[in-house]
């Protein structure tokens, strides 16, 4: 395969611009014909997949104002992530604190040292396992280093963000393709690489890959799995699971098995996390339709895994030779509980009413009746107000009530996040004017339906607006004036569509 994407531009101003640009290989498969699987190298990123998200959270941070220059940044984690933060974080002048636990490999925990890291390792997990523990250890941290910015990779919307441009690359470098595959852990690659390509390619099928004995997909939590880098005993906000047509689960034997024949068959040496992806991509394209195009997205490296993955000493020691291997995955159904490698094809079920997020409102009554119309249609209406008094008719509306400072992009994040997780929303709107702005900031952060902000921006100015559309060959439009109601249809026919009706 030839790139097309400016793949020499090999010079970058910094380490941090060199995040990214991973190349994409072919895979030697069984298939039908003309079946082709390509491998997304996100190992090739300076230390892995996660610098994007490093890049994403961080610099987003600075440019909102949340992480002031020299401020600490802590983050949670055992490994990749870790890594990632320590790469940007050094590199644009922060000191760095990582909470990690006992799991975490020498050869990440040098590196973070070598980086300048300070590293805090909980001694025993909590009730709701290790990152529970993790997640207790930061919050002390928080309060004792003021000023101190936390990325939070379950939660933080700029997680997923960070993936537009991953998604971007597949599309210059592969062209259209069938079918994406990708590890869940905290949600956010695969959840925002498909939702940036589904834009393009809306009937994309999307793949997730979990570790058994993970909770993501409502399995009951199993802490002491080998696998990391995959599965979490949480449930993280970023995760979106009406995006993922299609879950696997592997036991540890089956990735860790996986990942070696990554090794062996493609040259690849990689951590369990690709490893597992691979195992996935290789039962799909050889049940695949002739002419299916498959793209697996492989994060990690295998230098963390030498002394587990690699390791026969390590296999004996944990008797990974008493769980099953599976050569193909059992179909189950929601409710059963997974050991081995096994699928569903219906891994999640939404909730009955997806909620749409209202910031403020008219006050001449529209937006009540919007309110009204939104639940009328099947959706939750929430309404985000500083001063939900005085609004006449909020009462009858049923709608759910969010007390914030409006005016403040920081405070309306911050009151989303506390109280929803991402697969609840449906989107953003508002019916006031002084809104459109702040509501296509907030859809866009989220990556839910709404207004572009750039649209908003344009559309809010006159004079951008009449030099945009001059641009493309657009002069003034074509008007009618009109005095009753029954005169607009006759209007719409001489003026035509799209049109726009104002008293």
């Amino acid at each position: 395969m030839s790139r097309t994407r400016q793949e020499f531009d090999v010079l970058f101003e910094s380490v941090v611009d060199a995040i990214g640009h991973t190349p994409v290989v072919r895979l030697r498969v069984d298939g039908r014909e003309g079946v082709v699987a390509y491998a997304k190298l996100e190992a090739q990123n300076v230390y892995g997949m996660k610098d994007r998200v490093a890049r994403s959270t961080i610099l987003g941070a600075r440019r909102n104002g949340l992480l002031a220059p020299g401020a600490p940044i802590i983050e949670s984690s055992s490994g990749t992530m870790a890594l990632g933060v320590a790469l940007v974080g050094a590199a644009l002048g922060h000191p760095v604190h990582i909470v990690t636990d006992p799991r975490i490999d020498r050869i990440t925990l040098a590196k973070l040292r070598g980086l300048g890291c300070e590293v805090h390792v909980v001694a025993a997990m909590s009730g709701a396992g290790w990152q529970s523990a993790r997640l207790e250890r930061l919050a002390v941290l928080r309060e004792t280093l003021p000023g101190a910015f936390w990325p939070d990779q379950y939660t933080n919307p700029d997680n997923p963000a960070g993936y537009r441009a991953l998604a971007d690359e597949l599309v210059e470098d592969v062209g259209p393709f069938d079918v994406l595959v990708g590890s869940v852990g905290s949600g956010g690659s695969l959840c925002g690489t498909s939702r940036a390509l589904r834009e393009r390619h809306p009937d994309l099928h999307v793949v997730g890959v979990d570790s058994a004995g993970s909770v993501l997909f409502d399995q009951p939590d199993r802490p002491g799995r080998l696998q990391s880098g995959l599965g979490n005993s949480l449930h993280p906000k970023n995760l979106d699971r009406r995006l993922i047509d299609e879950v696997h689960w592997l036991n540890d034997r089956e990735a860790f098995q996986s990942t070696r024949d990554l090794a062996r068959e493609q040259g690849l040496f990689a951590g369990n996390t690709s490893g597992s992806v691979y195992r996935v991509l290789k039962h799909i394209a050889r049940e695949a339709r002739p002419g299916t195009r498959i793209v697996g997205i492989f994060p990690d490296r295998g230098d963390r895994y030498v002394d587990t993955v690699y390791d026969d000493a390590y296999w004996a020691e944990h008797d990974l030779d008493r769980h099953d291997l599976a050569d193909r995955p059992a179909d189950i159904e929601p409710g059963e509980t997974v050991a081995g490698w096994t699928r569903s094809t219906k891994p999640y079920a939404p909730p009955r009413r997806e909620r749409l997020l209202h910031i403020e409102s008219n006050t001449t009554g529209t937006g009540m009746q919007a309110l009204r119309v939104a639940d009328a249609l099947g959706f939750e209406p929430v309404l985000l107000t500083d001063r939900p008094e005085r609004y006449s008719g909020l009462a009858d509306t049923g709608c759910t009530v969010v007390r914030c400072d409006t005016s403040s992009q920081r405070e309306l994040r911050r009151a989303i996040l506390d109280r929803f997780r991402r697969e609840e929303l449906s989107g953003v709107v508002t019916t006031s004017e002084f809104y459109v702005d702040s509501a296509a900031e907030l859809a866009a952060w989220l990556g839910l339906p709404g207004c572009a902000p750039d649209a908003a921006r344009v559309c809010r100015n006159k004079a951008l607006l009449r030099e945009r559309l001059a641009e493309h060959g657009v002069r003034q439009p074509r008007f009618a004036a009109v005095t009753a109601p029954d005169q607009i249809a006759a209007a719409v026919a001489r003026v035509g569509l799209p049109c726009v009706v104002k008293p």
